[in-house]
């Protein structure tokens, strides 16, 4: 059984929406909200040495009772600080490491969430918004991501093996040692994609767009590349065998 339901990730999304937007606000307000410099006006000379010591005087008692109020507020400050240590910080949500294997999140928008770990096995996430989102070691096995966008997600070490991507926009992505055998990427957007290591072994490429990637040291055996376009894509130390590179 999964951890959490459809409608219990999407409250856990909107938390944390509404935790990005504030935090955001306040980072805006501490860079604009810097406090003005309060100009003194110099006291005007005493005319004669009655109204100097009266001055001196006067200057005396506001500073013993200036240094009396100090006393005052850093007592309360300690006490203050005190009591908000003692308050429990709130837990930040997460989907990290959550076990939501085989739930439909189709359409959602995980756009810049953690998910590291997350087990999202035979999940449906067509159409969703993962982009921006770390994935690193995530379990997609047989995953449905057909048409989802992940431009610029983190799937370093991620299982996709057998996943539906279809379609899929994965632009400047990372997929460093990601598992993809067996994967569908028929007519993938992959552009400025880093597939450094990762193993691709009888993926279906067909059509897909790989221009200016990285495959260095992919194990690409097996897999269909016809008509895929590859323009300025590194495929150093790549093995090709039985590879198929028609019109690609």
């Amino acid at each position: 059984m999964p951890d959490l339901t459809r409608e219990e990730v999407e409250e856990l999304l909107e938390k944390m929406r509404e935790i990005r937007e504030r935090e955001e606000e306040e980072a805006e307000q501490e860079d604009s909200g810097k406090p003005e410099e309060e100009t003194s006006e110099e006291a005007p000379p005493a005319d004669n040495e009655e109204t100097a010591a009266s001055t001196t005087e006067s200057t005396e008692d506001e500073a013993a009772e200036k240094e009396g109020e100090t006393e005052d507020e850093v007592s309360s400050g300690e006490d203050g600080e005190s009591e908000e240590e003692g308050e429990p910080e709130e837990e930040r949500p997460t989907l990290s490491d959550l076990d939501l294997e085989g739930l439909d999140l189709s359409g959602l928008q995980f756009y810049g969430i953690d998910m590291v770990g997350t087990k999202l096995k035979g999940c449906d996430l067509h159409d969703a918004d993962l982009s921006e989102s770390n994935m690193e070691n995530a379990e997609l096995v047989e995953a449905n991501l057909q048409d989802a966008i992940l431009i610029s997600t983190c799937l370093k070490g991620a299982k996709l093996n057998k996943a539906n991507l279809e379609r899929a926009d994965m632009r400047k992505s990372e997929f460093h040692e990601a598992d993809l055998t067996e994967a569908n990427l028929m007519e993938s957007e992959m552009g400025k994609a880093r597939l450094i290591r990762a193993v691709l072994t009888k993926a279906n490429m067909t059509g897909a767009d790989l221009n200016r990637s990285n495959f260095k040291g992919a194990d690409m055996r097996h897999v269909d590349l016809s008509d895929s376009k590859m323009a300025a894509a590194n495929f150093f130390e790549v093995n090709f065998t039985d590879a198929n590179l028609t019109r690609a």
